[in-house]
């Protein structure tokens, strides 16, 4: 009888040790890697201050391109009222015009590319296969000004970082794909560039449709 009720024990043991094991794998179904790509559009602004002496200027509110997005990194999701979170890495290639300054007899342009960053990311689950998501990001960008007029061409190139935030719907087709549309708002530092006095500061609207994978 005591051997058999050791046995007893050991397997009620062992089937309670198997259910919550089940229970914390399904709980954590929603932890692992990623890697997702997306197609939108790039609204460009360049915000100059000191103007180059008394002539009027004026700013180009920013040209509208075809840019894309490049990310992979890690999300869990704890199953604590539907909140997740995530760490990852990005590239957001395409969409060069970063702005354009007017000047009588003169134009001055700025060109935009390398842009990459890391940032973090904290959703909420409406339903099983929805969430709602809101990004804190560190971009990275190179930057080139370049001035035409019939007696100067300057060209000068700096790296500027900035912080960005977004939002975002992201929907689950099965276990492992999903789609989802955001919204970016990119503010990069103020600098001064070539041998000028005004100082700019770029600004990118990103909105974006893609797709990713969940490992």
């Amino acid at each position: 009888m005591m051997k058999f009720g050791t046995l007893a024990l050991s397997i009620g043991a062992g089937v309670a040790l198997s259910s919550a094991a089940n229970a914390q794998m399904a709980q954590m179904a929603g932890t692992g890697l990623f890697a997702e790509g997306a197609l939108g559009v790039r609204a460009s602004t360049t915000e100059v201050r000191d103007a180059l002496g008394p002539g009027s200027f004026s700013t180009d509110q920013g040209e509208r391109e075809f840019a894309g997005s490049l990310r992979a990194g890690w999300r869990g999701d704890m199953g604590m009222q539907g909140m997740n979170f995530g760490l990852s890495a990005f590239w957001i290639p395409g969409g060069e015009e970063a702005g354009r300054t007017l000047i009588p007899g003169s134009s001055i342009e700025l060109r935009q590319w390398e842009h990459w960053g890391v940032g973090a990311e904290a959703g909420w689950k409406p339903a099983e296969s929805t969430t709602l998501y809101a990004r804190l990001e560190w971009h990275r960008a190179e930057f080139a000004l370049r001035t035409i007029t019939p007696t100067l061409n300057v060209r000068d190139e700096k790296r500027l970082d900035g912080w960005g935030y977004g939002f975002g719907v992201r929907h689950m087709i099965d276990q492992h794909a999903y789609v989802f549309v955001e919204w970016q708002q990119v503010e990069f530092e103020r600098r001064r560039f070539g041998p000028f006095n005004a100082r700019y500061r770029p600004h990118n609207t990103i909105g974006l449709i893609g797709a990713g994978w969940r490992f």
